[in-house]
């Protein structure tokens, strides 16, 4: 087997390696039971410290067809990525202090 042969095979062991941790990275979630009164801008805000982010959880919940229409006892997966991005933004904006008006 020539070098460049060797050189590739290796490449795409690395890639591959690469692209399958990425996939796992993604594939934790936290389950989360819907309550009477959830809704996703409410659950946003409540776990991921955004309420804008409503959307990122309807699109990683193919289950749900309308986001309007979520019902009690249905289970939401809400993937660590997104956890993981509040827990920073959290951390970050304590660190900051707020300016005092007096």
């Amino acid at each position: 087997m020539s070098k460049n042969g060797v050189l590739s095979g290796m490449l795409v062991v690395f890639f591959l390696l690469i692209s399958t941790n990425g996939l796992a990275q993604h594939a934790d979630t936290e389950d989360y039971t819907i309550v009477k009164g959830d809704t996703l801008w409410d659950i946003s805000k409540s776990k991921l410290n955004d309420p804008f982010q409503w959307s990122k959880l309807w699109k990683e919940n193919p289950a749900i067809a309308n986001p309007d229409r979520i019902y009690p006892d249905q289970k939401l997966k809400i993937p660590s990525y997104l956890l993981k991005s509040a827990s920073a933004e959290k951390q970050q904006s304590a660190v900051v202090p707020e300016a005092s008006y007096t």
